[in-house]
């Protein structure tokens, strides 16, 4: 079988094998060259070289590269966006992308991707004998150009992580990736996507886009969506000091329980990761973190339909931890569960001078109840104890069952934020309240409650049906005052969700 024949087969392949297939194949055929000599590998015929490297045209089928004139034109655009990448503006961004848009509409470089069999015998010889993947090989199968890594719909994302180095800033350009899975990302590699919509496609058959390792990670300006367990997941402890800004992840893990850690984004063991900029809609959960120390960051992100909740820390500490400025809205059910609580601050702990912030957040149901729990909140501070943790400058709008609680734990503020809710049948029953459970909670102390309003009718059977109730304290956890501190405000409404 001739070159071209096999490359016309393998883009016949391609369009069945996934994305998983082949770059599991490609490391098969990595290690099989490792263990061979240099000599092995040159001694074998054309038709030999091209049945062990099929791994490599199947991987290359239906790609394309662009002549170097053009790379050094789009790089040209992107320097001072790389230079600046963690302050590039939505306008910026958007700029960029139209003017990439024009260099590559009035460039006629863009070619098909073609290998031929003394092509594939050096990238094969590339590999021989050593233990680990060269990436020498990246530029054999990618536009490595300039210090960037261009990658355009069709490219392997895994193989691309696997055999370009370290630190690669991969410029991922428009269009839709699907079923892709990248692991163990390297140290210190930038995801990018420019010129377009990019997006990461699951579609509905794949479980997660990236996990593993991904230290000093960076990820902006994609789309991650119809994934069926998570969009981003790792448990490693090397996972630290990763930044999202400017995703959006949608449709992810809907046949899934956010209860046993599905959703778009879960660590474990991390230390250092931020989330800001970012846009999450139908995932079975937002973000959780677990045994992981601060700084941890979620800021000015917005939800809707986030499932059993859009933030938990679950026995983190430290200082930095901070769930600022975000907006999240509840339409209906997504996923297995119904929506409990939106943020969730379990067994978690700040220090004295930095406490855990939940500051500058809204959230609202659909006042209906529909895919709300009886048992969820806006708002859960203390939960099963620690300290050191403040919620402060909220607005809640029929936002659960309760919308700002404080289950136990010591040293936790409440300070100048809105609660109102309608009656809202099995729902609503409290705007505030400080307790200690005394069957699960470990001992509480100072619970402060300052300048907070609520005017919240009782829908639960927990209280009376149709009475205000605006607050709940049983002394054991702050030196008790006529309902806390709570002032009951008649101006607050449904459009108290536009005073944020």
């Amino acid at each position: 079988m001739t070159t071209a024949e096999m490359q016309a087969q393998s883009k016949q392949m391609v369009q069945t094998l996934s994305p998983q297939e082949i770059s599991k194949a490609f490391f098969a055929m990595v290690d099989k060259a490792a263990a061979m000599s240099a000599a092995d590998i040159d001694s074998l015929g054309e038709q030999e070289i091209l049945e062990l490297g099929k791994p490599i045209l199947d991987a290359t089928a239906g790609t394309i590269t662009l002549a170097k004139t053009t790379l050094d034109k789009l790089n040209d655009v992107l320097r001072p966006l790389a230079e600046n990448i963690r302050n590039v503006s939505r306008k910026e961004h958007q700029a960029a992308g139209d003017r990439i848009k024009q260099i590559m509409a009035s460039e006629t470089s863009r070619r098909a991707r073609s290998m031929e069999s003394s092509q594939v015998r050096q990238i094969l010889l590339k590999f021989q004998g050593e233990a680990t993947r060269s990436s020498s090989t990246c530029e054999d199968l990618y536009d490595q150009w300039g210090g960037y890594v261009h990658l355009y719909s069709g490219d392997n994302l895994n193989i691309a992580n696997s055999i370009c180095p370290a630190g690669s800033m991969f410029w991922v350009h428009g269009g839709n990736y699907n079923s892709q899975k990248v692991e163990n990302s390297k140290d210190g590699n930038f995801w990018l996507g420019v010129n377009g919509t990019v997006t990461l496609d699951g579609q509905g058959t794949t479980n997660v886009a990236f996990t593993g390792g991904m230290a000093n990670n960076y990820f902006s300006w994609m789309e991650i969506q119809n994934y069926t367990e998570r969009g981003i997941f790792s448990t490693s402890s090397s996972s630290n000091n990763i930044e999202f800004n400017n995703m959006t992840f949608s449709n992810i893990a809907g046949n899934k329980s956010g209860f046993n850690d599905f959703g778009a984004i879960h660590f474990d063991n991390t230390k250092n990761v931020i989330v800001q900029n970012s846009y999450f809609n139908n995932v079975s959960y937002s973000i959780r973190f677990r045994f992981s120390d601060g700084p941890l960051k979620v800021l000015n992100n917005e939800a809707l339909n986030t499932g059993v909740g859009f933030f938990q820390c679950n026995d983190c500490e430290g200082s930095g931890i901070k769930i600022n400025n975000n907006s999240l809205e509840h339409s209906s059910q997504y996923g297995n569960d119904k929506l409990e609580d939106f943020i969730n601050i379990f067994n978690s702990k700040g220090t004295v001078n930095s406490p855990i912030e939940v500051n500058n957040n809204r959230a609202r149901t659909n006042s209906t109840g529909s895919g709300v729990s009886a048992f969820g909140s806006m708002i859960i501070l203390g939960d099963f104890g620690r300290e050191y943790q403040e919620a402060k400058n909220n607005i809640g709008v029929n936002p659960g069952q309760v919308g700002i609680g404080v289950a136990s734990g010591k040293n936790i503020t409440v300070d100048n934020n809105r609660m109102y809710s309608v009656k809202i049948d099995g729902i609503s029953n409290v705007a505030f309240y400080s307790w200690k459970n005394p069957s699960t909670a470990p001992n509480c102390s100072n619970h402060t409650f300052v300048d907070n309003t609520a005017n919240w009718v009782c829908g639960h059977p927990d209280c009376s049906y149709g009475v205000q109730n605006i607050a709940f304290g049983d002394g054991s956890c702050n030196t008790w005052t006529s309902q806390m501190g709570v002032s009951f405000d008649s101006n607050l409404n449904e459009t108290t969700w536009n005073d944020w």
